[in-house]
C-alpha cells in the first residue's frame, strides 16, 4: 500500500535461486493476503533482454505517434475514399477479385517490428461475356436416300426410261435407285406428291401382267 492507501497490485520478488521461485509459484493457491480474495497470480518475470526490447518498442511507438508531434511519417498512407495512386485493377481468381498489394515506404523501425502491406481498394473484377456454344446441326434423315417417306416401286423390273416415263407428269425427279433385281427407289423435287403417286401408281398392271406396287418407305 502506498501513503494514500491505494494498491499497485503488482510487485517483484527476487530468489535466490530458481528452484525458490518454482516453489512459490507452485503454492501460490495456499498463499493468502489480507483483506485479498482472488488467487495470487505469480509468475517468471521477463528477462533483462525482453525488458530492453519492450522499452524500445514503446519508445519508438511514442517517438512515431502524432500526439507527440515529433516525427512525422515521411510518406502517409490514405485511405480507400482518399487514395491519390490509380487503382490497379484486381486479377479475378476462379470468379473472385484479388486486390494488388501497394507497397509504400515508411520510416526504419526496429528488428522487432513487422512489416507492413497496404492493400488496394477491391476492385472487382471485369465481366467475362459468355457467348453461346454454336447449334449443333445434325443431318436429317431426310438428306439420307432412301429414306422415310420415300417412293419404293416394286413387282417389277424398270428401266431409267420407263421409271421417268411414269414420274414426268408429277414433275421432276430429286433422286432415283433401280435395283438390280426389280424395284426402284425415287424422290420428288415436291414430297408432298409422294401421297398422290402411291394412290395413282400403285396397282398398275404392266403388259407382262405383273403389278407394280408403290409405297412409302416406313
Amino acid at each position: 500500500m502506498n501513503p494514500l492507501g491505494q494498491c499497485k497490485g503488482s510487485g517483484f520478488v527476487q530468489f535466490s535461486s530458481i528452484d525458490e521461485a518454482t516453489e512459490a509459484i507452485k503454492a501460490r493457491k495456499t498463499i493468502r493476503i489480507e483483506n485479498w480474495d482472488a488467487e495470487l497470480e505469480i509468475k517468471y518475470s521477463e528477462t533483462a533482454e525482453v525488458r530492453q526490447q519492450r522499452q524500445e518498442r514503446n519508445k519508438n511507438r511514442q517517438r512515431h505517434s502524432p500526439k507527440y508531434g515529433q516525427h512525422q511519417l515521411q510518406y502517409q498512407l490514405f485511405n480507400s475514399s482518399a487514395s491519390v495512386v490509380s487503382p490497379i485493377p484486381a486479377f479475378p481468381v476462379l470468379g473472385m477479385s484479388a486486390p494488388f498489394p501497394f507497397f509504400y515506404p515508411r520510416p526504419a523501425l526496429s528488428p522487432a517490428a513487422s512489416p507492413h502491406i497496404i492493400y488496394s481498394p477491391m476492385v472487382p473484377s471485369p465481366v467475362v461475356p459468355v457467348y453461346p456454344s454454336p447449334p449443333v446441326v445434325f443431318k436429317s434423315k431426310l438428306d439420307l436416300f432412301p429414306s422415310s417417306g420415300d417412293l419404293l416401286f416394286t413387282g417389277v423390273s424398270l428401266t431409267e426410261s420407263t421409271l421417268l416415263s411414269l414420274l414426268q407428269c408429277y414433275g421432276k425427279v430429286e433422286s432415283k435407285d433401280i435395283f438390280d433385281d426389280a424395284g426402284a427407289a425415287v424422290r420428288m423435287v415436291d414430297r408432298g406428291l409422294h401421297a398422290i403417286i402411291v394412290q395413282q401408281l400403285n396397282g398398275t398392271i404392266f403388259p407382262d401382267g405383273k403389278v407394280m406396287s408403290v409405297v412409302l418407305y416406313p
